[in-house]
């Protein structure tokens, strides 16, 4: 199945990077807590979407659009993937949660409010 990355993709020169490479374990998990602080403008703010590949086949991609208000959309290329995403949770306990509390910090200033088979939406509050 291949190796599990997280890239970003830069607003400035439109160019990919590697944030992570060879994820581990709760791997949607560990992209929603990056997605949580991207959006939160903790993490990647020179980012203009990031994403989670499995090998050559994109799993999920995250962007940010301020065109009419902030919206943070999340894409899913399966509904198995959107349903791993709704279940995880972000554990505090673990070395790569280096912001903690994120998740509860962006539910405070997220709703979401729009929710299809493949696609996730929120707005800034």
């Amino acid at each position: 199945m291949g190796n599990t990355f997280i890239y970003g993709r830069f607003k400035d020169t439109d160019r990919y990077t590697t944030i992570y490479d060879n994820l581990k374990g709760e791997q949607i998990a560990r992209f929603k807590h990056d997605v949580y602080a991207y959006a939160m403008d903790k993490k990647h703010q020179e980012m203009k979407s990031i994403y989670m590949y499995r090998g050559y086949f994109r799993v999920v991609k995250a962007i940010v659009t301020t065109s009419d208000g902030t919206f943070l959309q999340v894409d899913f290329a399966s509904m198995s993937d959107a349903e791993k995403w709704d279940t995880a949770s972000i554990p505090l306990d673990i070395t790569w949660t280096e912001i903690p509390w994120v998740e509860r910090d962006f539910v405070k200033k997220w709703k979401p409010v729009r929710r299809e088979k493949c696609t996730r939406v929120y707005q800034k509050l």
